[in-house]
């Protein structure tokens, strides 16, 4: 073996992070916990307000039997909140995702640079999907809320 085979370069060990990159690993976990406030937010307002206009209208069942709107409201406004439910889980299920494969990288001392090309594409993928399952889960809670309102209103004339 001659000198210039035996010298090693950076590409033969794995990076040891640095201060920038573990205070980025602490804001990777100050995320997933925000999201997990967010989702049983999203999940506990959904479920609860459902429960809620669901334990009005059956106390009035006279009032909404003979009306097809207001059951038709309901129905819709009981849909919306258990999508927001599942789209709000299926968001926090990709950001775990996500995170596993911080994990997986961090541990064999892998930066972002440094992953195949494939596993870019499902990271970022895992990513894509968590924000438009929680933008959906937004969509949806607003929307049961306003229908639950309007069935309110109905339920006033």
């Amino acid at each position: 073996m001659n000198n210039q085979e035996s010298i090693l370069t950076n590409k033969d060990f794995p990076t040891v992070p640095d201060e920038y990159d573990l205070k980025v690993d602490s804001q990777v976990e100050k995320f997933l916990e925000l999201k997990h406030k967010l989702t049983f937010f999203l999940v506990t307002s959904a479920v609860g307000s459902i429960g809620y206009t669901l334990n009005f209208s059956i106390s009035r069942i006279s009032d909404l039997t003979h009306r097809r709107g207001r059951i038709v409201i309901l129905s819709t406004a009981t849909v919306f909140s258990l999508l927001t439910v599942a789209l709000a889980l299926f968001s926090l299920y990709k950001d775990i995702s996500s995170y596993r494969l911080h994990l997986k990288y961090r541990y064999l001392r892998k930066m972002w640079e440094q992953v195949s090309p494939n596993d870019k594409k499902i990271w970022e993928k895992a990513n894509h999907f968590s924000k438009l399952f929680e933008k959906l889960s937004f969509v949806c809670i607003i929307l049961s809320v306003i229908l639950q309102a309007v069935l309110f209103l109905l339920f006033i004339h």
